[in-house]
């Protein structure tokens, strides 16, 4: 009596549409009883094999029937991951399980021009970070800088004030400030022992007491010196050189850099072509006499053409010399301190825009690792960072420029000198005719 209408009942729910709703009724006659309860454990037992057929719902809603199913997680090749990783690595790329990017390579310090971003000797990537001094009259401002030279602790720079005649000294209250204010200013025009003319570079001693001064258009060395560290007073105390083309005469003298024991001293000796070595007798002396001279007009690797610059080892062994005209580096070495005799070793760069050429290098600085040069690219309006591997290896190469064509934050009128922090980490730029020092930060590449 109740098969036939259940039969039918069969057969009308297996209409989708109508399934739920009849099951819904049938569970609510409760005077039905057993065989309705059958049917509809059987019916949920069907329901159930045919999901299992067609798959499971995918949680959080997803459904089996036309939506996708969420997707296991692929983790990215391992060289993608220790691209710029090291040590044990576990984040989403590698799907939350741990791989070994190998050791971290910048436990100790890194190599030239490089520094440890995220545990990886990485070339630097230069940034501006101030500029201070403008054009003009004033006592805080500059007209035509041409050479700069910075304090051991980097919170005083000594800045040659070429067409105002003077040396101005800036001074900031931390490292970590970009607030550089005018401290004093020593110098006037003129010819007299407490004048200059036309200076275009200038050393500072370690304790920041003496300064030298390449007294350009009066063609000699120039000495200075204060009493104490936090004295504003400098008088000056010497001069050195005269005009000419003798060993202890120079035609207009451009750079000058001092020994680490401040008893030797080497000097860019432009319009003669060569560079000038002097000495003295000890630290306390301004006394100095000429040693010796080398190079001559040229242009074969042992020749300079209107030298600009140079820079010195810390064991006085090796000077790197920016051969302007020649557009090239040019370095040489001897082999002990008392020796007179110095030998071309090897020079790199040509003229052009390329990242290894140069158009009239104006200055060359050197890290205190001696593994960093840092070149002022005069008519490329760049610094052009170049690197070796070891103090030992000839083998220069370049690593990046930074700045461009420009009066903005990060760009040069004509860059021609550069200082370096004892950490390599900050370089202040002599943006000649732009009348201004540009200050730059080592960061990690973006």
């Amino acid at each position: 009596m109740i098969s036939e209408p259940l039969a039918t009942l069969s057969r009308v729910m297996r209409a989708p549409d109508t399934r739920r709703r009849v099951l819904g009724l049938l569970a609510a006659l409760p005077l039905l009883g057993g065989p309705l309860d059958a049917f509809h454990d059987e019916e949920c037992l069907a329901a159930k094999r045919r999901s299992r057929k067609q798959g499971r719902p995918a949680r959080q809603g997803v459904t089996a029937q036309g939506k996708k199913r969420r997707r296991k997680c692929k983790p990215k090749s391992q060289a993608t991951i220790c691209a710029n990783a090291c040590g044990s690595v576990r984040n989403k790329q590698t799907c939350k399980k741990t791989i070994d990017c190998g050791p971290c390579d910048c436990v100790g310090p890194c190599g030239g021009g490089e520094q440890c971003c995220d545990g990886r000797c990485q070339a630097s990537q230069w940034v501006n970070h101030t500029t201070f001094g403008s054009y003009g009259s004033g006592g805080n401002q500059f007209t035509q800088p041409s050479g700069a030279a910075l304090s051991a602790d980097a919170l005083s720079i000594w800045v040659a004030d070429t067409s105002k005649h003077r040396i101005a000294v800036w001074s900031r209250p931390s490292t970590s400030s970009t607030e550089w204010r005018l401290q004093t200013t020593f110098g006037s025009r003129g010819s007299g022992l407490n004048q200059i003319f036309y200076p275009e570079a200038v050393a500072v001693s370690a304790n920041g007491l003496t300064a030298w001064v390449a007294d350009t258009s009066n063609h000699r060395i120039a000495v200075w010196t204060r009493p104490s560290a936090s004295s504003t007073v400098w008088s000056a105390q010497a001069a050195f050189g005269t005009s000419g083309s003798g060993g202890s005469q120079f035609k207009q003298p451009t750079d000058v850099a001092v020994s680490r024991d401040e008893l030797t001293m080497w000097i860019a000796d432009h319009s003669n072509a060569r560079v000038s070595v002097w000495k003295r007798s000890n630290a306390g002396s301004h006394t100095w006499t000429n040693q010796t001279v080398f190079g001559s007009f040229g242009t074969s690797r042992s020749l300079f053409y209107y030298p600009s610059a140079l820079a010195v080892s810390a064991d006085a062994l090796t000077v790197w010399v920016a051969d302007s005209t020649n557009n090239r580096i040019s370095i040489w070495s001897r082999d002990h301190a008392e020796s007179y005799h110095w030998r071309n070793q090897t020079t790199f760069g040509t003229f052009g825009t390329g990242p290894n050429q140069f158009r009239l290098p104006g200055s060359v600085r050197l890290s205190a690792n001696e593994l960093t040069l840092w070149i002022t690219d005069h008519d490329n309006k760049r610094i052009a960072v170049w690197a070796r591997p070891t103090t030992a290896s000839h083998a220069w190469s370049p690593v990046t420029t930074f700045g461009s064509p420009g009066s903005g934050p990060g760009q040069f009128y004509y860059a021609v000198d550069t200082a370096v922090s004892a950490d390599g980490q900050t370089v202040f730029v002599v943006d000649s005719n732009g009348h201004r020092i540009s200050v730059w930060g080592a960061a990690c590449p973006a």
